[in-house]
């Protein structure tokens, strides 16, 4: 293990990353036992290092509802940058403790304690930094892949086979077993058609598109797509090796830009109920999107669900993700002038939100209830079949309450879905996440989830902006922060063709990390 720790961090860098970690002296104010109460809360201030990791914990001697410890992140001005709430520790409820990565920007943390409803009282402050090289708990996370099954056949020579059939999914799964994976999330999804034999709930690829105009690779999606069911044979030797398997399908993807053919990729049900897509104030479509305020773009999508459940996989990974940024992006509040969302804003306040000035909050919360009722009712069928949903979101989704993406600014309940256990889990970040913004879901997270519910960080394997592969060093540095961070869930790597593709390189030195715990 000690030839992976300098693989990873270099001689050089070791002495750097392999120290102990180091307490923080507090101001005097913070030893023995500290009070707060209502409108007198205690706090004080603390120089921290841009880019390091910090443990902040704090005992609560008493048992007062409403008391609380939190870090409040500044920059050297002292502008608010992030509050993390400390989290009572499963095994000690009355520590707690938050954990905090700070940007290039942050300088300083402003530690305080409170409470809300009488005198409280509070011992072992302690503000510790911790160094990477400390961190040795790897094997407790769960170790996820993400098999888009379209890109593995697209490309398969790049992973030295003509096509990717019955033959290559069952030397993933066996290598899946032999390399410690927990589990894979297998995507269904070719935008807006499926790559599954659907009973008539989806669009199969390459739908009405003649084959002759499909470049090479996409024939060869067909072609696959003709001779067996890549789900099914995937679900059968995932269990064969022991590895779960999700059935990931995006949510709002349903098309893509094509230089020559309109509408390609997008379901046989949206081109006949445009309606479904996403409008703005004037009527215009954003295609690749899905308004679930409109009830046949709902019970499209949990017909989807019931055919799938039959496949007998562990469960569900419904994501957000989306390429309709390629026709166009929503600021903030330009989509979501839907028929169904207009109806019901003028049922509930008398306005035509097309033509008449409206409050945007109460737009905001209508455009809320079409997704959040998929939720509900996705949620109902698969834990009704006994399997788990597993909701993929963006990075910084849990922070500030929205959806992002092709919905801008529209708020999404997760915690109020995750409170009712609607949601097994969550996957936070669609593309890169930061060790920052990883910190930031983790703490907003860890407030409301459940036992058993977990957290689950995306990391990126390919970067498209640099057209290479993160190295080993890369993805094994950003996978000690989430160890840092311990979510309860685990890391989802995008994607598994990355993996296979340099599997030496690569695949062989992460799951190490997973194995043995960094040791």
């Amino acid at each position: 293990m000690e030839q992976l720790r300098r693989f990873i961090f270099g001689t050089a860098a070791a002495a750097a990353f392999w120290c102990g970690a180091a307490e923080l002296k507090l101001p005097e104010s913070a030893a023995g036992t500290v009070s707060a109460e209502p409108g007198k809360p205690f706090s004080c201030v603390v120089e921290v290092e841009p880019e390091a990791f910090y443990r902040l914990e704090a005992e609560q001697n008493t048992a007062a509802g409403g008391s609380e410890m939190s870090g409040i992140l500044r920059s050297a001005e002292g502008r608010w940058l992030f509050q993390y709430f400390g989290i009572p520790e499963s095994e000690a409820p009355r520590r707690l403790v938050a954990k905090i990565c700070t940007p290039a920007g942050g300088r300083k943390l402003e530690i305080r304690l409170e409470s809300s409803t009488g005198q409280a009282e509070f011992s072992g402050v302690r503000l510790e930094k911790v160094e990477r090289g400390e961190i040795r708990n790897g094997a407790s996370m769960e170790f996820w892949l993400n098999m888009d099954y379209f890109d593995e056949v697209y490309y398969s020579e790049k992973l030295g086979s003509p096509s990717y059939a019955e033959k290559e999914i069952a030397h993933f799964f066996r290598l899946c077993r032999e390399r410690g994976v927990t589990g894979v999330f297998w995507r269904i999804s070719v935008h807006g058609q499926v790559a599954y034999h659907s009973r008539g709930a989806a669009t199969v690829f390459p739908g009405p598109v003649p084959v002759e105009q499909l470049d090479e690779g996409r024939r060869k999606v067909a072609a696959v797509l003709g001779e067996i069911d890549p789900l099914a044979v995937a679900v059968r030797e995932a269990r064969r090796n022991g590895i779960r398997i999700m059935i990931w399908m995006t949510l709002s993807d349903e098309a893509i830009l094509h230089p020559s053919i309109p509408d390609f990729c997008m379901s046989e049900f949206q081109r006949a109920n445009r309606h479904t897509m996403l409008m703005d104030r004037r009527g215009r479509v954003l295609p690749g999107t899905m308004c679930y305020n409109e009830p046949e773009a709902l019970q499209y999508r949990l017909a989807m669900i019931r055919e799938l459940i039959g496949y007998g996989a562990d469960g569900f990974y419904l994501c957000t993700r989306s390429h309709s940024h390629q026709f166009g992006s929503d600021s903030g509040d330009d989509y979501g002038f839907n028929p169904a969302v207009v109806a019901e804003y003028r049922r509930l306040y008398g306005k035509d939100i097309r033509t008449e000035e409206f409050d945007v909050g109460k737009w905001r919360q209508i455009k809320t209830q079409g997704y959040d009722r998929l939720l509900r009712e996705a949620s109902a069928l698969i834990h009704g079949a006994g399997q788990k949903l597993v909701l993929g979101v963006a990075a910084a989704t849990l922070s500030n309450g929205t959806i992002l993406g092709n919905y801008g600014k529209t708020p999404f309940p997760w915690e109020e879905n995750l409170r009712a256990g609607r949601l097994d889990g969550i996957v936070s970040g669609q593309y890169m996440v930061s060790d920052y913004f990883a910190s930031r879901e983790y703490n907003r997270f860890s407030l409301v989830a459940k036992p058993g519910q977990k957290l689950f960080f995306w990391a990126q394997v390919y970067h498209y902006g640099m057209c290479r592969s993160f190295t080993a060093r890369e993805l094994l540095r950003q996978a000690g922060t989430f160890a840092f961070l311990n979510p309860g869930g685990g890391v989802l790597y995008h994607e598994a063709m990355n993996f296979e593709e340099d599997e030496a390189g690569l695949f062989r030195p992460v799951s190490e990390f997973f194995r043995t715990g960094g040791e």
